[in-house]
């Protein structure tokens, strides 16, 4: 009888955890233009502009999902913004909405399970690296292989390279390419 308990709360766990799943069958985007980042902990440097968020971290942004253990946002620095949000002691992180702030954010780094999802792709990785002056995101593992997929396609290797605005990337080290057989080049 007991063994039955345990099969039966093991599938509902299961079943559960599938339904959470993200995926890009089940990515919705956002109908707002605004973004919204959740997390266990915000920790902001003032003097910096980086703000730390830890532990359940999902942004949702209109074009894409992402979730992490950790992900660390540098925002370019405005001195007229930073001393009125310094001087107003603001509970508000950014002093604004996060939606009219993600102009200004100058490089993010998501790190520990990181999963990204938008239309058509699937990105998971350990580290991921967001650079805005050209547009770069970088993807590595330390424990498995950052993998990309889009359209049907995946690939994987030790560092995943993509030009966002150009539609191009670069993978080096222990590459796999997995393509549909019904699927060209």
């Amino acid at each position: 009888m007991k063994n039955i308990f345990v099969v039966i709360c093991l599938m509902t766990i299961c079943a559960i955890s599938r339904a959470d799943v993200l995926t890009p069958e089940n990515w919705k985007p956002q109908v707002t233009n605004e973004s919204t980042i959740n997390a266990d902990r915000l920790d902001f440097d003032y003097e910096q502009y980086i703000a730390t968020f830890t532990g359940n971290v999902v942004i949702q942004h209109p074009q894409f999902t992402a979730i992490a253990d950790k992900i660390i946002i540098v925002f370019e620095k405005n001195p007229e913004e930073n001393t009125k949000a310094i001087q107003k002691k603001e509970a508000s992180v950014f002093g604004k909405k996060v939606g009219e702030s993600q102009q200004h954010v100058k490089s993010a780094v998501a790190i520990g399970n990181v999963k990204a999802v938008g239309e058509n792709m699937l990105i998971t990785c350990d580290r991921a690296n967001y650079f805005k002056d050209n547009a770069i995101l970088r993807l590595t593992g330390i424990d498995t292989a950052p993998v990309v997929q889009k359209d049907g396609r995946t690939i994987s290797g030790k560092i995943i390279t993509m030009w966002l605005n150009d539609n191009r990337v670069e993978t080096s080290g222990d590459i796999k390419v997995q393509i549909p057989s019904d699927t060209s080049l």
